[in-house]
């Protein structure tokens, strides 16, 4: 919920309904280009998430 829903959209699309770069281009509009950096950006975005939830859950520990 704390991604962009551009990155949200596409990181759903490509993970959980298995779709190619060039179908979520069509789906979502954008050029392939735009949609691999959505894709990679949520991906850096996710793993800083992460990471940050990880480290929270340790310190609670």
């Amino acid at each position: 919920s704390k991604l962009k829903s551009s990155y949200q959209t596409s990181i759903i699309l490509f993970y959980y309904h298995d779709l190619s770069i060039q179908d979520i281009s069509d789906v979502m509009e954008k050029p392939v280009g735009t949609v691999k950096t959505y894709l990679r950006r949520a991906k850096k975005q996710l793993k800083i998430e992460l990471e940050r939830s990880y480290k929270l859950n340790e310190r609670i520990s």
